[in-house]
């Protein structure tokens, strides 16, 4: 099918999901309009009270999401076949041998949930659901101060929110390492850490997030040189990412080196250029705005997304790996529409931004990666 019959065949699935996405979004307006300065007046007991109204915010999300058929792609349908299994597998060692070792605490959330809710993987997938976007709604909420987090979450919705239907398991490390950048940004060293090996535990792939913290180096007299020599090891390394990548397979582990060995390098096609340009492109048109809030180090990491994407057509894990490069536009595109000093400034930049995310959202969900994603079925049909 064209462009236009496609569209005409998914508008229904993606109208559904973004009325959900919607009614999130207006929600995390008034969230955050009413509880701007709830902290001051209430102190350590808003706590509870926040986490409640956070979880009305994201809850329509998660539930559409946690309801979904299993048939939406193969991650979806192995952590489908891998709940049922618990079932079968009498000892909790073998199912944690066979399933489990190269994610250990994916597991324990896995074998948890079985425990509680013994029945249907639906709720299993609708709780991982729940999760992920909590801890993306907590760690915006630590961003408060500095961007709308309405904005933050349309955002995310359109550049991620479908990924969670059948990556659920990375989008879950991706949510628990965003919310550890708030940390990296507080020179919270240890702190950063400890939360970015939880969520390796999850997915192993989020240890990257160890490597975030050499792109946050402070204002002195090298600063120009450590500069200049970031940007020569990041886009020379893209001339030898098929070295790389063979180094890489004979370090992680060895269910995952498949997916290296398995594929081999290809013309660069229009896949690169739909997933990486709309991240660099308005991070670097706008980058006096990044510089003036003084989180560069945010604007290094979305430089990722170029290696890692042009990974992708060596290795197709690899190309995953660009979501961790990709997720602080979360917090940049909404920071730097606050950080536009007039108001029409402010609001072309804000229309750009709208358009550009629905642009995304259109061409790479409702189109090119329709095939699982469009049409829905819930887990009742």
């Amino acid at each position: 099918m064209n462009f236009i019959e496609t569209l005409n065949q998914n508008w229904g699935t993606a109208l559904l999901f973004w009325t959900f996405f919607a009614i999130s979004i207006i929600l995390a307006h008034f969230y955050q309009y009413i509880f701007n300065n709830f902290d001051t007046i209430h102190g350590k007991q808003s706590l509870i009270i926040k986490w409640f109204f956070l979880s009305i915010v994201i809850l329509g999300p998660a539930i559409i999401i946690g309801v979904r058929r299993y048939d939406v792609g193969a991650d979806t349908l192995n952590n489908w076949t891998a709940y049922i299994n618990l079932g079968v597998v009498n000892s909790i060692k073998i199912s944690f041998l066979n399933t489990g070792i190269d994610k250990p605490l994916f597991f324990l959330i896995h074998y948890v949930i079985y425990l509680v809710f013994k029945g249907t993987p639906t709720v299993f997938f609708t709780i991982i659901s729940f999760l992920t976007l909590f801890i993306l709604a907590l760690a915006l909420d630590k961003w408060k101060d500095k961007l709308s987090i309405s904005f933050a979450l349309f955002v995310y919705y359109s550049f991620f929110g479908m990924q969670l239907l059948n990556q659920s398991r990375q989008m879950l490390a991706l949510s628990i390492l965003f919310y550890a950048l708030f940390f990296l940004s507080e020179k919270k060293v240890l702190k950063y850490i400890l939360i970015v090996c939880i969520a390796g535990m999850i997915h192993f792939t989020a240890f990257v997030g160890i490597l975030f913290m050499v792109f946050d180096f402070k204002r002195t007299k090298h600063y120009l040189g450590k500069t200049y020599l970031f940007y020569f090891i990041l886009f020379g390394s893209t001339f030898f990412l098929e070295s790389i990548l063979k180094i890489a397979s004979n370090i992680i582990p060895n269910k995952y080196s498949a997916y290296i060995n398995l594929y081999s390098s290809s013309d660069i096609g229009l896949g690169l250029a739909l997933n990486v340009l709309p991240i660099l492109v308005p991070i670097l048109f706008f980058k006096s705005y990044i510089d003036a809030s003084n989180h560069q180090y945010l604007k290094r990491i979305t430089f990722l997304t170029l290696p890692f994407r042009l990974a992708g057509y060596i290795s197709y894990f690899i190309m995953r790996m660009y979501y961790y490069g990709a997720i602080p536009i979360v917090i940049l595109f909404p920071m730097i529409i606050r950080n536009t000093q007039t108001k029409k400034s402010k609001f072309l930049i804000f229309v750009f931004f709208v358009i550009l995310c629905f642009v995304y959202y259109i061409v790479n969900y409702m189109y090119v990666n329709s095939a699982y994603l469009f049409p829905y079925h819930s887990a009742f049909n």
